[in-house]
């Protein structure tokens, strides 16, 4: 395989782990390996739901053991469905993920696959200054329920980095030919000789591939995009601060939190979930004015202090609502007026 033009350093963002069974991703990755080239192998970053077992199991690689020159990197960063796990990869996951390639031994200006047209894979390719990058679309993402919201922003910012694009069907192919002007076919085939004839045709494109300008650093969604991740935020901003014990309060943010992370990408529950967060930021906001009202103002501090994560939640709610429902709020505003009329007399 003849690459003279190609980085002498290849970072592979897959989307699969190394200990998988063996597809286009090892192949190329053992291919460049082979002829001498440093190849760092960055599994499966993440799509949709989180899996708290996955990121506990990150360790050495499974499966084949990777070739000479080959390093897997088992990332720690959270998937790209909530504007805090984004915040969070962006801020510490992201950084350390990037120093730890950087104390393996790789440089600036290395070539890079990238496999998930994702927030996360944005940010890291805009940090590893590539000389090169090639966009591997092996996969339909907007058919899956838990593709993150922006998955089109994010995918349109990969095909402007990207020299190349490769295209695992005709259907992805056909897809992308009217999105950028250096589109090729590489289908899968199951025999391991295929693969590897599929890996030296994918070098070759690689290095004749005419590089594009470079494009604007990817800014992406840090703070989030649907009410329940407001009160996801609300929550964790709230967290250090409030003074009370539990109560129904962070029952219903544990309930959101559930709600995002592992049931909000299913069908039935992306529809239920407009209808059900007004309750919440009704209970909320109620509650927090009937303990307000409901005591004379000196001691109306000392009680705000106790609900604060309450204050958090309803301000940052009432922040999503007016945005998501602006013909809404005003009713939903008089309800919770209402609600809490209602609580304070019936407690005080």
């Amino acid at each position: 395989m003849t690459s003279e033009h190609l980085p002498d350093q290849v970072v592979f963002l897959a989307n699969i782990d190394w200990g998988a069974s063996w597809q286009r991703h090892q192949a190329f990755a053992s291919a460049l390996a082979a002829e001498g080239r440093q190849v760092f192998f960055v599994e499966d970053m993440g799509l949709g739901t989180l899996c708290f077992g996955r990121l506990a199991r990150r360790g050495p690689p499974g499966g084949t053991p990777p070739p000479a020159g080959l390093a897997v990197v088992s990332p720690v960063v959270l998937p790209p469905t909530c504007g805090l796990f984004r915040a969070l990869n962006a801020a510490f996951l992201v950084p350390a993920l990037v120093a730890r390639l950087r104390r393996l031994g790789l440089d600036s200006g290395p070539a890079v696959i990238c496999w998930l047209p994702t927030d996360t894979t944005l940010r890291v390719v805009d940090r590893l200054a590539p000389d090169r990058v090639v966009y591997d679309c092996v996969d339909d993402f907007y058919a899956r329920p838990d593709r993150p919201g922006d998955l089109a922003e994010s995918e349109a910012a990969l095909l402007e980095r990207a020299d190349v694009v490769f295209n695992a069907t005709p259907p992805l192919f056909d897809r992308n030919a009217s999105r950028h002007p250096n589109v090729h076919l590489l289908q899968d085939d199951q025999a391991e000789s295929s693969t590897e004839a599929q890996a030296v045709r994918a070098a070759g494109l690689i290095e004749s591939a005419p590089r594009r300008p470079p494009a604007a650093p990817w800014e992406g969604t840090s703070w989030p995009t649907t009410p329940v991740s407001w009160g996801l935020c609300a929550f964790a901003l709230a967290l250090p601060f409030s003074l009370g014990g539990a109560n129904v309060g962070w029952a219903l943010a544990a309930a959101a939190l559930l709600w995002e992370w592992r049931l909000g990408s299913r069908p039935f529950f992306a529809a239920a979930r407009g209808p059900l967060w007004a309750p919440l930021w009704v209970y909320l906001a109620a509650t927090l004015a009937a303990d307000v009202l409901g005591h004379d103002p000196a001691h109306s501090l000392r009680y705000l202090n106790q609900d604060f994560h309450k204050v958090w939640v309803a301000a940052l709610l009432s922040v999503a609502f007016a945005r998501a429902r602006p013909r809404a709020f005003p009713a939903v505003l008089a309800a919770a007026a209402a609600a809490a009329a209602v609580l304070g007399i019936w407690q005080y």
